[in-house]
């Protein structure tokens, strides 16, 4: 299943999820991460969180970066040894667009650092047109990628790293049951369905501004990365009227509460009244949240 251009604007004017705003991703090492994403991918100190020891059991420091553009990303410092990574999807998988310059020269880049990288041609149905998977210090899985259509919103500014990353173009989850996790999406989370495999193992879902999108790919199991440890997620934006309809959607069995001081406390010091933290049916971990600023 591949959509039309027209065919595709339609419908991701129809998704309540404007955009990927934000999230955060597990390290073991912060001075080594912290190396690698300004250095390399151009990150920017943007606040520190999580230096008291009396905030939460099992979660260090959290850095507050800028990268690509998005200020929020975080990287989260754990206290217990991360799963070791499953194969270059292992998910959830990062993927950030860049120019096709800068996905070819991304290899010896990489390489100088002692990353090896793996280039993917986009299949038919997907709106990237290539990809370059790798991993960073910590072992998540990060992708590179070049859009089929050219962006029409600009480039985030340069910002010193050796690779330039323009935006967040999209996220790869892992699901065990498609059908299940496309009614999840679908229903519950209002994002419109734009590309399938043609054996019905993938699917990708298109968000409200056009340019960014969430690929959910068919596995054995879900990835012990993407819900082994509470800090990493992915932050979506919606309007105020669409928060609403979405939190009345999700089952309360989804929604996270066991992160506060008690069992029945929200997450930090975050209202749900205008953001949400959850789990799809793998046990994904999402956020959803009216546009503020960080």
């Amino acid at each position: 299943m591949a959509q039309t251009a027209t065919a595709t604007q339609s419908a991701v004017e129809r998704s309540l999820l404007v955009r990927i705003d934000h999230g955060a991703v597990p390290v073991n090492d912060g001075g080594r991460a912290w190396s690698f994403y300004t250095e390399v991918l151009g990150a920017r100190l943007h606040r520190i969180s999580h230096m008291d020891n009396q905030r939460f059991v099992g979660q260090g420091p959290l850095l507050f970066i800028e990268l690509a553009g998005h200020k929020g990303c975080g990287l989260a410092l754990e206290y217990e040894n991360l799963p070791p990574p499953e194969g270059i999807f292992d998910c959830p998988v990062w993927a950030f667009r860049v120019s096709p310059e800068t996905l070819q020269r991304a290899p010896e880049v990489l390489a100088q650092r002692g990353v090896t990288a793996t280039p993917v041609a986009g299949p038919e149905f997907s709106p990237i047109a290539q990809s370059l998977f790798f991993r960073d210090t910590e072992g998540n899985s990060l992708e590179l990628c070049v859009p089929r259509t050219p962006a029409t919103e600009p480039a985030a500014p340069e910002s010193g790293g050796a690779l330039h990353l323009e935006e967040i173009s999209h996220l790869r989850f892992t699901v065990t049951d498609v059908d299940e996790a496309e009614r999840f999406y679908t229903d519950v989370l209002g994002l419109a369905l734009i590309g399938r495999s043609s054996d019905g193992s993938e699917l990708v879902y298109g968000l409200k501004n056009g340019e960014q999108f969430i690929f959910l790919h068919k596995g054995p199991r879900s990835s012990p990365r993407s819900k082994y440890i509470h800090g990493p997620h992915v932050a979506l934006e919606c309007s105020e009227q669409d928060y609403h309809l979405i939190r009345s959607r999700l089952d309360n069995k989804y929604v996270e509460y066991y992160w506060g001081r008690n069992n029945r406390t929200p997450v930090w010091h975050e209202s749900m009244d205008f953001t949400v933290y959850f789990y799809d049916p793998d046990g994904n971990r999402l956020q959803v949240q009216m546009p503020r600023a960080h």
